[in-house]
């Protein structure tokens, strides 16, 4: 189903909280190749080795949990990438187009009011661009706290569909994910009246 999935971080714990989903989701879909993502800003080539070398180490604690929990771990790929300012969602697509990726899995970092319109949001700015499905995980973690581990599992889908074709494309992929994960599907029709 998705053969190849990149996995966005940022070095923050905010954007780790989405780790322990990276296991579930791949063995659920039966990937075959992970690639973990970091884009800095004007990003200098000193920066992007230590940020190789902390996308390493996150790898390190992919490929661990994985055997703790006895899944097999498909191929992890590291990639640092410097980006132009304000341009960390597009080069994030354009990397996943480039290298063919069928899901992007990030966390939201759950801004809102001034922070969200003067940061902006990455993760919007994917919705609204990707031509691929995402997984996000909404961050529950706080600043300061290192992303725990704790196996994520997935046992409900909520499928909302408003009975056009594009929203009924979604199905045959939860489905298949529900299956695979022994989770329980629920479809959702919201009719609105006047």
């Amino acid at each position: 189903m998705f053969d190849q999935v990149l996995v966005t971080l940022d070095g923050s714990p905010l954007a780790e909280s989405v780790l322990p989903w990276v296991p579930v989701i791949t063995k659920a879909a039966s990937a075959q190749d992970v690639t973990l993502l970091t884009v800095i800003e004007e990003g200098t080539p000193e920066q992007l080795r230590v940020a190789e070398g902390y996308l390493k180490s996150q790898a390190d604690r992919l490929k661990q949990e994985a055997a703790r929990s006895g899944v097999s771990a498909p191929a992890v790929n590291v990639m640092a990438l410097r980006s132009p300012i304000v341009g960390i969602a597009s080069t994030i697509l354009k990397f996943a187009e480039d290298e063919g990726a069928d899901l992007i899995i990030l966390s939201t970092h759950g801004r809102s009011g001034f922070d969200r319109w003067s940061m902006g949001s990455v993760a919007e700015k994917l919705l609204k661009g990707a031509d691929i499905p995402l997984f996000l995980v909404r961050s529950t973690e706080t600043v300061g706290e290192t992303a725990s581990m704790e196996p994520a599992q997935l046992k409900r889908f909520l499928a909302p569909v408003d009975g056009s074709d594009l929203a009924e494309h979604a199905l045959p992929l939860v489905e298949q994910l529900a299956r695979s994960a022994g989770g329980e599907v629920t479809l959702l029709y919201v009719e609105v009246r006047s």
